[in-house]
């Protein structure tokens, strides 16, 4: 899923801040950046309100026509069928 987040103005951490329930006073949200004890960037937001889902990807393979019974059934079963 890819979503559209507000994140207002972030109190930017290089170092994990495990113990945060909010973002400081002045703040809406945290922004990790890659520094000394962080490899990836990273925002947290504290209101539900501000995340907005955008789009939902699906990974697979392209879809296969649709199936007769007959070739379903030997699909399902992996046995000859009388014809």
């Amino acid at each position: 899923m890819v979503s559209r987040v507000v994140i207002g103005r972030p109190y930017k951490r290089y170092y994990n801040a495990p113990g945060f329930t909010s973002p400081p006073d002045g703040y809406d949200s945290v922004a990790g950046e890659i520094g000394w004890a962080l490899n990836y960037e990273e925002t947290v937001t504290y209101h539900n309100d501000t995340i907005r889902p955008a789009y939902l990807v699906v990974y697979g393979k392209e879809k296969d026509p649709p199936l007769t019974g007959k070739e379903f059934l030997a699909s399902m079963f992996k046995t000859p069928l009388a014809s």
